[in-house]
């Protein structure tokens, strides 16, 4: 098919719109937390129920929508016009999930905000699942994808570290901190909701033929567990983001209650998100020089040993013994963020060469889901956790932790990352998309689409495409 030019200005379009996947939901994920426990004075395994269930219900809408997506008919296409059904949703799942209520009974406080959180996590299934399907469909050329991949994350993490370094101080510039979070809720759903409009104006869709059979919902969700590449995909991508949802959820409980320095938490998580920032061209120029699974394996290995240092600090610890060791995490998770979403569009190629199909929505969706729901059930056990080590509420600001509560924290801060990281190395030592063999099967489907014979593959092509699918070659491109 014929493909339009990607210029400069369609790579800032298309990336603006991950200000509200970086920064809108890492505000979520660092503060609501906090928030709930000690502003709002929930118990903790309320706090834990409240992301917990809305994450997996959330989780549960993720293939859904990418099936809608995938058979949406608009004059916007199939994927953007959602972005323009989401802007109001936006403004308003934000203010709500961070307004203060005043309802002295624990249960109905946290049934409000188990609803609010719903609606928040739904609205953001209804704009992103079709956004992270958009790559595939602007470009089907390797490097070009993955320069999409890495701009778009350099303006999540720019979203991330405007949150990073601006959300406290901006809830603590207002004389109380109830006024503070209903502000910065206002703030913050304007700052996710606008870009979307220069998303839809600066980017496009590949003309996708229609086909005249699909299979329903259920099965269609089902079939992308055929493929080899998806599934070793899914173990890389739940093991980064299992490590980052800890990072993200306890790092303000870890300054605050572990080290006694409140301050050094916009401090630190600005330093990670900078370091980020500045090694996503690094990844990019090693993933199309080796392989996506090479740089996420270099990342992840850099990841281990820092988390691992911030066990050595004590209370109190030197700032530049703690920002060096923020910096050499951030360079380290950098690729455990960036590489499961570059990933993305050439497990959709792969499972063209199963189907016949293009589906990006549909893994979208699947992918999404997957992410979700084990948040939500990392979210719940952290809940969990923090209550089973006795840590309390802060309804005044003197309470402090128990030092056998402090211990217990810090242990499981540095061990769960550590471990999600250990099993994440194990799926992307046996990931084998690389840039020859995704050109080599690429070649393959460009042949098959135009009438080719599946009886004339060439020997090297053959292998390297049972080798991508996990499937026999006869058993691929079956329309």
């Amino acid at each position: 098919m014929q493909e339009r030019p990607i210029k400069m200005i369609n790579r800032i379009a298309y990336s603006v719109g991950d200000f509200y996947g970086g920064g809108g939901l890492f505000l979520v994920s660092i503060l609501a937390m906090y928030f709930l426990i000690n502003i709002v004075k929930l118990p903790p395994l309320y706090a834990g129920l409240i992301f917990g269930i809305s994450r997996i219900l959330d989780a549960i809408a993720d293939p859904l929508m990418g099936y809608l997506s995938d058979h949406t008919k608009s004059r916007l296409g199939r994927r953007r016009i959602y972005f323009a059904w989401g802007i109001v949703p936006i403004i308003i799942s934000f203010n709500l999930v961070w307004y203060p209520v005043h309802i002295s009974d624990d249960f109905l406080r946290y049934l409000y905000y188990q609803f609010a959180y719903i609606f928040f996590y739904l609205t953001t299934t209804m704009v992103l699942i079709p956004y992270y399907a958009l790559n595939a469909e602007m470009t089907t050329n390797y490097a070009e994808r993955n320069r999409l991949s890495g701009m778009r994350l350099m303006f999540s993490i720019a979203g991330t570290l405007i949150v990073a370094v601006v959300a406290m101080p901006f809830v603590k510039s207002f004389p109380d901190p109830e006024t503070g979070y209903r502000m910065l809720g206002i703030a913050a759903g304007f700052f996710c909701a606008i870009p979307w409009i220069f998303v839809i104006l600066g980017t496009w869709e590949l003309p996708i033929k229609s086909e005249s059979e699909d299979l329903n919902f259920v099965s269609n969700f089902l079939s992308i567990f055929r493929n080899k590449s998806f599934l070793l995909h899914i173990g890389m991508f739940i093991c980064a983001y299992g490590c980052f949802e800890v990072l993200k959820s306890w790092f303000i409980f870890y300054t605050e209650d572990y080290l006694m320095m409140p301050k050094f938490q916009s401090i630190g998580m600005g330093v990670i998100i900078i370091t980020e920032l500045l090694a996503v061209n690094f990844y990019t120029w090693y993933a199309n020089k080796k392989s996506t699974a090479a740089a996420y394996i270099l990342g992840m290995a850099i990841f281990i040993p820092g988390m691992i240092l911030f066990a050595m600090h004590p209370p109190n610890a030197s700032m530049p013994l703690l920002i060096a060791n923020c910096v050499l995490v951030g360079f380290g998770i950098a690729a455990g963020v960036f590489i499961p979403w570059a990933i993305l569009p050439f497990v959709v190629d792969v499972d063209e060469m199963i189907t016949g199909k293009n589906r990006a929505g549909t893994y979208s969706g699947g992918l999404t889901f997957i992410r979700k729901f084990m948040q939500g059930v990392v979210a719940l056990i952290l809940g969990v956790l923090l209550q089973f080590i006795g840590y309390v509420s802060k309804v005044t600001p003197d309470i402090l932790q128990t030092p056998e509560t402090i211990f217990k924290f810090k242990i499981m801060f540095v061990t769960l990352p550590v471990i999600f990281t250990l099993a994440g190395l194990f799926f992307a030592l046996r990931f084998k998309i690389t840039p020859t063999r995704h050109r080599v099967m690429m070649a393959e489907i460009e042949r098959l689409r135009g009438g080719g014979s599946k009886a004339d593959v060439s020997p090297d092509t053959r292998r390297v495409c049972e080798r991508l699918t996990g499937l026999s070659y006869d058993k691929l491109f079956m329309k």
